[in-house]
């Protein structure tokens, strides 16, 4: 049975680190020996010791809210449901809206 996704992409990222340490403690003398020798895609390797940074550890462009503000509205979500009053998605979007007007004027979120 072959890996899994998931299960290749770990190991695609660990082979990647691998590589990456190997350059930069130069026990591989280039990025694209190391890419052979673990097994990774040179561009990628390449951008990686470059000091790109990943896709996947971005923000979104179109992200509206902040770190902290999805973090105080996932807690004012838990603290509604933990009541018993668990928010409906309309209720959920018109708190985005108001932690959103703190900082940036009149963004909604959702539906009018």
């Amino acid at each position: 049975m072959p890996p899994k996704t998931a299960e290749l992409k770990v190991q695609i990222e660990g082979h990647m680190l691998l590589a990456i340490k190997a350059v930069k403690e130069g026990q591989i003398s280039s990025a694209k020996a190391a890419a052979d020798a673990y097994d990774v895609p040179y561009s990628t390797l390449k951008h990686c010791i470059q000091g790109c940074t990943a896709c996947v550890n971005t923000a979104a462009n179109s992200q509206k809210l902040t770190k902290l503000e999805e973090s105080s509205l996932k807690q004012w979500i838990l603290d509604m449901d933990e009541q018993g009053l668990p928010p409906s998605h309309d209720m959920m979007c018109k708190m985005a809206t108001i932690l959103l007007s703190d900082h940036k004027g009149n963004i909604s979120i959702g539906p009018n």
